[in-house]
Protein backbone atom coordinates (compact mmCIF):
# COMPACT_ATOMS: atom_id res chain seq x y z
CA UNK A 1 0.00 0.00 0.00
CA UNK A 2 1.41 3.31 -0.78
CA UNK A 3 2.42 5.58 2.30
CA UNK A 4 -0.10 8.40 1.79
CA UNK A 5 -2.84 5.40 1.59
CA UNK A 6 -1.39 3.96 4.45
CA UNK A 7 -1.32 7.11 6.50
CA UNK A 8 -4.68 7.82 5.25
CA UNK A 9 -5.89 4.45 6.64
CA UNK A 10 -4.24 5.38 10.09
CA UNK A 11 -5.98 8.71 10.61
CA UNK A 12 -9.13 7.15 9.57
CA UNK A 13 -8.98 4.74 12.20
CA UNK A 14 -7.95 7.67 14.71
CA UNK A 15 -11.04 9.69 13.55
CA UNK A 16 -13.44 6.55 14.09
CA UNK A 17 -11.68 6.37 18.25
CA UNK A 18 -12.14 9.87 18.34
CA UNK A 19 -15.89 9.55 17.39
CA UNK A 20 -16.33 6.38 20.11
CA UNK A 21 -14.79 8.72 22.69
CA UNK A 22 -16.67 11.52 21.69
CA UNK A 23 -20.07 9.37 21.79
CA UNK A 24 -18.78 7.85 25.21
CA UNK A 25 -18.17 11.16 26.59
CA UNK A 26 -21.82 12.60 25.81
CA UNK A 27 -23.41 9.76 26.72
CA UNK A 28 -20.93 10.10 30.51
CA UNK A 29 -22.59 14.05 30.96
CA UNK A 30 -25.96 13.17 29.72
CA UNK A 31 -25.97 10.79 32.89
CA UNK A 32 -24.57 12.72 35.50
CA UNK A 33 -24.13 15.88 34.12
CA UNK A 34 -21.36 17.45 36.15
CA UNK A 35 -18.09 19.97 35.46
CA UNK A 36 -15.41 16.95 35.51
CA UNK A 37 -17.94 15.28 32.43
CA UNK A 38 -18.47 18.65 30.96
CA UNK A 39 -14.60 19.18 30.82
CA UNK A 40 -14.08 15.83 29.35
CA UNK A 41 -16.62 16.15 26.61
CA UNK A 42 -15.09 19.24 25.33
CA UNK A 43 -12.04 17.26 25.35
CA UNK A 44 -13.30 14.81 23.52
CA UNK A 45 -15.27 17.04 20.69
CA UNK A 46 -12.21 19.11 20.20
CA UNK A 47 -9.83 15.65 19.52
CA UNK A 48 -12.42 14.41 17.20
CA UNK A 49 -12.72 18.14 15.12
CA UNK A 50 -8.61 17.63 14.58
CA UNK A 51 -8.92 14.05 13.59
CA UNK A 52 -11.57 14.69 11.00
CA UNK A 53 -9.46 18.27 9.98
CA UNK A 54 -6.40 15.55 9.65
CA UNK A 55 -8.04 12.90 7.76
CA UNK A 56 -9.77 15.13 5.13
CA UNK A 57 -6.50 16.89 4.44
CA UNK A 58 -4.75 13.87 3.96
CA UNK A 59 -7.51 12.59 1.68
CA UNK A 60 -7.22 15.21 -0.87
CA UNK A 61 -3.37 14.66 -1.73
CA UNK A 62 -2.63 13.11 -4.64
CA UNK A 63 -1.09 9.95 -5.12
CA UNK A 64 0.72 8.63 -8.04
CA UNK A 65 -0.85 5.26 -9.21
CA UNK A 66 -0.65 3.15 -12.50
CA UNK A 67 -3.34 2.75 -14.88
CA UNK A 68 -4.44 -0.90 -16.67
CA UNK A 69 -2.51 0.83 -19.57
CA UNK A 70 0.61 1.08 -17.17
CA UNK A 71 0.59 4.61 -17.54
CA UNK A 72 1.21 6.63 -14.61
CA UNK A 73 -1.77 8.74 -12.71
CA UNK A 74 -2.14 11.03 -10.17
CA UNK A 75 -5.34 10.52 -8.03
CA UNK A 76 -6.65 11.75 -4.81
CA UNK A 77 -5.31 9.66 -2.03
CA UNK A 78 -8.95 8.80 -0.61
CA UNK A 79 -9.79 7.02 -4.45
CA UNK A 80 -6.91 5.49 -4.34
CA UNK A 81 -8.06 3.59 -1.29
CA UNK A 82 -11.16 2.52 -3.10
CA UNK A 83 -9.03 1.68 -6.78
CA UNK A 84 -6.93 -0.69 -3.79
CA UNK A 85 -9.99 -2.47 -2.88
CA UNK A 86 -11.59 -2.89 -6.19
CA UNK A 87 -8.00 -4.00 -7.66
CA UNK A 88 -7.35 -6.75 -4.83
CA UNK A 89 -11.02 -7.81 -4.87
CA UNK A 90 -11.44 -8.29 -8.89
CA UNK A 91 -7.77 -7.82 -10.74
CA UNK A 92 -8.61 -6.83 -14.02
CA UNK A 93 -11.13 -3.92 -13.56
CA UNK A 94 -9.88 -0.75 -15.86
CA UNK A 95 -10.00 2.90 -14.98
CA UNK A 96 -9.80 6.44 -16.29
CA UNK A 97 -8.36 9.52 -14.55
CA UNK A 98 -9.06 13.13 -15.29
CA UNK A 99 -8.08 15.63 -12.95
CA UNK A 100 -6.86 13.15 -10.15
CA UNK A 101 -10.26 11.96 -9.99
CA UNK A 102 -11.50 8.32 -11.46
CA UNK A 103 -14.05 9.00 -14.02
CA UNK A 104 -14.61 5.56 -15.80
CA UNK A 105 -14.93 2.09 -13.96
CA UNK A 106 -14.63 -0.55 -17.21
CA UNK A 107 -15.05 -4.26 -15.42
CA UNK A 108 -16.67 -6.12 -18.82
CA UNK A 109 -16.14 -9.27 -19.79
CA UNK A 110 -14.53 -9.84 -15.92
CA UNK A 111 -15.29 -13.71 -15.20
CA UNK A 112 -15.63 -14.00 -10.97
CA UNK A 113 -18.07 -15.32 -8.85
CA UNK A 114 -21.04 -12.80 -8.44
CA UNK A 115 -20.42 -11.92 -4.50
CA UNK A 116 -17.02 -10.69 -5.74
CA UNK A 117 -17.62 -9.35 -8.13
CA UNK A 118 -20.50 -7.27 -6.22
CA UNK A 119 -17.90 -6.59 -3.56
CA UNK A 120 -15.35 -4.88 -5.77
CA UNK A 121 -17.66 -2.42 -6.60
CA UNK A 122 -19.46 -1.54 -3.52
CA UNK A 123 -18.01 1.69 -2.76
CA UNK A 124 -17.61 3.30 -6.02
CA UNK A 125 -20.21 5.88 -4.81
CA UNK A 126 -16.47 6.79 -3.33
CA UNK A 127 -15.70 8.33 -6.63
CA UNK A 128 -16.95 11.75 -6.68
CA UNK A 129 -16.56 12.57 -10.63
CA UNK A 130 -17.21 8.67 -11.31
CA UNK A 131 -19.52 9.27 -15.38
CA UNK A 132 -20.05 5.80 -16.25
CA UNK A 133 -20.00 2.34 -15.34
CA UNK A 134 -19.34 -0.32 -17.27
CA UNK A 135 -19.75 -3.74 -16.51
CA UNK A 136 -21.54 -5.90 -19.16
CA UNK A 137 -20.93 -9.59 -19.77
CA UNK A 138 -20.07 -10.35 -15.80
CA UNK A 139 -21.97 -12.20 -13.17
CA UNK A 140 -22.81 -8.95 -11.28
CA UNK A 141 -26.21 -9.31 -9.43
CA UNK A 142 -26.60 -6.08 -7.53
CA UNK A 143 -25.44 -2.70 -8.09
CA UNK A 144 -23.54 -0.29 -5.73
CA UNK A 145 -26.43 1.37 -3.72
CA UNK A 146 -26.03 4.53 -3.75
CA UNK A 147 -24.65 5.12 -7.00
CA UNK A 148 -22.43 7.76 -8.13
CA UNK A 149 -24.27 11.30 -7.91
CA UNK A 150 -22.77 12.27 -11.35
CA UNK A 151 -22.98 9.40 -13.28
CA UNK A 152 -24.18 9.28 -16.95
CA UNK A 153 -23.71 6.03 -18.29
CA UNK A 154 -24.45 2.28 -16.89
CA UNK A 155 -23.86 -0.33 -19.00
CA UNK A 156 -24.55 -3.78 -17.18
CA UNK A 157 -26.33 -5.73 -19.95
CA UNK A 158 -25.39 -9.47 -19.99
CA UNK A 159 -25.43 -9.82 -16.47
CA UNK A 160 -27.30 -11.14 -13.82
CA UNK A 161 -28.53 -8.40 -12.15
CA UNK A 162 -32.05 -8.55 -10.09
CA UNK A 163 -32.41 -5.17 -9.18
CA UNK A 164 -31.94 -2.01 -9.42
CA UNK A 165 -30.59 0.61 -6.69
CA UNK A 166 -32.82 2.64 -4.28
CA UNK A 167 -31.78 5.74 -6.87
CA UNK A 168 -31.12 6.49 -10.53
CA UNK A 169 -29.43 9.74 -10.43
CA UNK A 170 -30.79 12.33 -12.85
CA UNK A 171 -27.54 12.75 -14.33
CA UNK A 172 -27.49 8.92 -16.35
CA UNK A 173 -27.80 9.62 -19.87
CA UNK A 174 -27.51 5.85 -20.52
CA UNK A 175 -28.95 3.08 -18.76
CA UNK A 176 -28.63 -0.83 -20.07
CA UNK A 177 -29.31 -3.76 -18.06
CA UNK A 178 -30.65 -5.87 -21.56
CA UNK A 179 -30.63 -9.89 -20.86
CA UNK A 180 -30.52 -9.67 -17.19
CA UNK A 181 -33.13 -11.17 -14.69
CA UNK A 182 -33.96 -7.49 -13.84
CA UNK A 183 -34.94 -6.48 -17.15
CA UNK A 184 -37.39 -8.94 -17.32
CA UNK A 185 -39.18 -7.46 -13.50
CA UNK A 186 -42.18 -5.48 -14.25
CA UNK A 187 -41.66 -3.02 -10.92
CA UNK A 188 -37.84 -2.76 -12.66
CA UNK A 189 -39.83 -2.07 -15.88
CA UNK A 190 -42.25 0.58 -14.52
CA UNK A 191 -39.00 2.04 -12.47
CA UNK A 192 -36.86 2.62 -16.06
CA UNK A 193 -39.83 3.93 -18.32
CA UNK A 194 -41.05 6.57 -15.10
CA UNK A 195 -37.03 7.60 -15.36
CA UNK A 196 -37.64 7.96 -19.27
CA UNK A 197 -40.62 9.68 -18.82
CA UNK A 198 -38.78 12.10 -16.22
CA UNK A 199 -35.74 12.25 -18.13
CA UNK A 200 -36.60 11.80 -21.73
CA UNK A 201 -33.51 12.94 -23.21
CA UNK A 202 -31.37 9.57 -21.57
CA UNK A 203 -31.94 6.35 -23.30
CA UNK A 204 -33.19 3.34 -21.23
CA UNK A 205 -32.74 -0.22 -22.22
CA UNK A 206 -33.98 -3.37 -20.94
Amino acid sequence: MNFTCSRLHTLATAWKGALDSSEKALQAHTTLFSDGTRQVLEEAQENLALAREAYMRASGEKVQVEDDEQNTQEVVAHEVMVLEHIRATAPGIGFTVESGRVVRLYANEIKIPSDQMNAALRFVSLFESLQELFCAFTNLTELPDPLPPGLQRLFCAFTNLTELPGLLPDTLRLINIQNTPAAKDEKVQKRLDAFKKKNPLATVLY
